[in-house]
């Protein structure tokens, strides 16, 4: 089975082709396009998928997309007014109005034959499910996801087993865990359904009792039960309007509830946000936490796998495995946002009904930057750069040097995080290199920390964590143990703590040798780690968009796979690299 997914209904458009149980290709439209959070259709994204794959069209068994229009389609639309400027109306015209003309009931999937293919719609959270629990270490267990909304669920708890997902429970919009923190971004003065990560950042800095002060307030905004054995989870609709698209958004009601006046967007930042954002932050942990106790309990499964864009809350993520955690094993992929939908559409329309699963441990399935691409981007601009013998143990001596150092090398990560394929490294001994990386490179807000890269057989020494801790992907967020405290200043967060990204030599090889490097050389088994972009810009995609940021940003050093590149190395006449 060849299918191509497609998440056309987010924020960040995606494509992704699968064969059987095997992901084969996946990108995001925005890392071709390079328009930020691109939601066009995936034109770029699917023909490169197709093209690395080898298949055209005729190839295809189908096309999964991970949205299914006949939920929405019992609504009168009876008029067809714009026909003769937009024919292909039609398509959409006749079964809306037969819908409620005959009275039939939407399915969690919807097929269409057309062009050829046969094109499968899938309820939004069943293919958020799929990108989880078929990309899972194990073949069954319980499936939990929660976002913002889909066609009309916001969160929904089942189970996997077979290439089955069944789905026991269902909390609908307009009561929704994401966007009651949305919302709260959008009061906080940043872009809501983008900035969520800024806010959970931001409540680092509070004053823990101011923050519990809100915190009160917050809980009285929403009501989180159980109620005959079924989870009841309602907002107080009289505070938040995130369900009312055709109006500005009155704050009134919410900052009377909270005491607390909405920030405008670009305003200042005192005691009072942080504390929000720290109280928004519990309320969203433990809304998490009593929703998978619940899991547990309705399913009886001790492994679950979790997506939607909530799992992207990685300070959440980080307390998933300790203490009195509701489940003994946990999976988020590396993309549990709307992105990883296309890919959980592919597998779910290959799988549901066949069986089969494979475990996916690494994230690489985007366009590669190899030696020869990098060498013909460099003739094509005139550009000189040195062959490295040894990639790894330069770029680790750069960084150990000081160097902020962009690095483009192998498949591109799919998802959100870069994992060490579109990076951009520094050294974390140094107390000023956030600073550094900010003003120089990134362009970002003071506030925001960034990541570590660490050699998974070394994290448990710097990093206080549960035994046989795993972050493959940049998500989750732990303490930093008192000693490495002092050795490690550069990415501290204000509380002590640090986002982790534990590579190890199978699955990341590449990063791998890095970290051993830059071991070898300072005894420390980490660096920092962020994003190849600068601030409003997709991360790179191609060796051109990897040399277009290194020129426009004040990186020190670009590694192209084998080839190093430094500033005011311009070749004269003809000469090769």
């Amino acid at each position: 089975m060849r299918t191509l997914g497609l998440n056309i209904s987010g924020y960040i458009a995606s494509a992704a082709l699968a064969v059987d149980a095997d992901l084969v290709a996946a990108g995001c439209e925005e890392r071709y396009s390079r328009v930020k959070r691109d939601r066009n259709f995936p034109v770029r994204a699917l023909r490169d998928a197709l093209s690395r794959a080898g298949l055209t069209a005729s190839d295809l068994d189908g096309v999964a997309v991970a949205w299914n229009p006949s939920r929405n389609l019992r609504r009168n639309l009876n008029l067809l007014w714009d026909a003769n400027t937009f024919r292909g109306k039609y398509l959409t015209y006749v079964p809306n109005n037969l819908a409620t003309a005959l009275d039939v009931e939407p399915d969690d999937q919807t097929t269409q034959d057309i062009l050829g293919l046969r094109v499968t719609y899938l309820d939004h959270h069943l293919a958020h499910a799929a990108s989880a629990a078929f990309t899972s270490p194990w073949p069954s267990g319980a499936v939990v996801t929660i976002d913002a909304f889909g066609e009309e669920d916001t969160l929904t708890i089942g189970t996997f087993r077979d290439g089955r997902i069944d789905v026991a429970e269902r909390v609908k919009f307009p009561h929704s865990v994401g966007s009651f923190y949305s919302f709260f971004t959008e009061f906080l003065g940043f872009q809501p359904d983008a900035d969520e990560y800024k806010v959970m950042a931001l409540g680092a800095y509070a004053d823990p009792a101011e923050g519990a002060k809100l915190l009160e307030r917050v809980r009285t905004l929403y009501t989180l039960d159980v109620q005959n054995g079924r989870l009841r989870y309602e907002l107080d609709l009289n505070r938040f309007e995130h369900y009312v698209f055709h109006r500005p958004r009155d704050y009134g009601p919410l900052a009377a509830a909270i005491g607390l006046p909405a920030r405008p967007a670009g305003g200042p930042l005192d005691g009072r946000h942080y504390a929000l954002a720290w109280a928004l932050q519990r309320s969203f942990e433990d809304t998490v936490f009593q929703v998978l106790r619940h899991a547990r309990a309705v399913t009886g499964e001790r492994r679950v796998a979790l997506a939607g864009g909530c799992f992207m809350n990685s300070v959440a993520n980080g307390k998933l495995e300790l203490g009195d955690a509701p489940f003994d094993e946990v999976h988020i992929p590396p993309w549990p946002d709307d992105s990883g939908s296309a890919i959980g559409a592919a597998l779910y329309a290959n799988l549901a009904g066949r069986g089969g699963h494979r475990f996916v441990r690494h994230a690489f399935f985007g366009p590669e930057v190899t030696g020869p691409r990098a060498a013909e981007a460099l003739t094509r601009r005139k550009l000189a750069s040195s062959r490295l013998a040894d990639p790894a143990a330069a770029v680790a001596e750069r960084v150990a040097a000081g160097d902020i150092v962009g690095y483009a090398a192998g498949g591109m990560e799919f998802g959100q995080r870069a994992l060490g394929h579109r990076s951009i490294f520094a050294d974390p001994r140094d107390p000023q290199v956030r600073d550094k990386v900010n003003e120089h490179v990134k362009r970002r807000e003071w506030f925001r920390p960034y990541a570590a890269s660490i050699l998974a057989e070394r994290v448990h020494e710097v990093f206080e964590a549960p035994a046989g801790f795993q972050s493959l992907y940049m998500e989750k967020v732990r303490p930093v143990r008192a000693l490495w405290r002092e050795r490690i200043p550069g990415l501290l967060h204000a509380d002590g703590t640090v986002r982790v990204h534990t590579v190890d030599a199978a699955t990341n090889p590449r990063l791998h040798a890095v970290l051993t490097a830059f071991a070898g050389l300072t005894g420390v088994p980490l660096i920092l780690n962020t994003s190849f972009n600068v601030a409003g810009m997709p991360i790179v995609c191609s060796a051109d968009d990897a040399l277009d940021c290194f020129f426009g940003c004040g990186l020190d050093t670009l590694v192209l796979d084998d080839r190093l590149v430094q500033k005011g190395a311009v070749l004269r006449g003809d000469a090769a690299p």
